[in-house]
């Protein structure tokens, strides 16, 4: 095993977390609720966004990771985004850092 001191620390001091309710039964509806923090009707988004959409999560919505810089923090989203491919809704231009993914499902083809 690897001796990780920062993360042991980091771990016992947490909080956790063992329930989740999903605010949607389908995808892109239920990331813009998670990120938002909003009931999925006050987002505005469809509950799938597909490869061809023009929209994206709209860009008046605050997306945790907007508050989580505002606090000096920076943040990252790993795997399917699906809240909108063109560039203004991609992570980087909503208040993510890093970002490791791709814009929609991979069985939806291509834009």
């Amino acid at each position: 095993t690897t001796h990780t001191p920062n993360i042991d620390r980091i771990a016992s001091q947490g909080k956790i977390l063992s329930n989740w309710y999903s605010g949607a039964p389908l995808c892109s509806a239920s990331r813009a609720a998670l990120m938002t923090g909003r009931q999925t009707p006050r987002t505005g988004v469809p509950p799938v966004l597909g490869p061809t959409e023009r929209r994206g999560l709209p860009l008046n919505e605050t997306t945790l990771a907007e508050h989580l810089r505002r606090a000096n923090y920076t943040s990252g989203v790993v795997g399917k985004w699906h809240l909108g491919q063109r560039t203004m809704y991609l992570p980087h231009n909503r208040g993510f850092d890093e970002y490791l993914g791709i814009p929609f499902s991979d069985d939806m083809g291509t834009a």
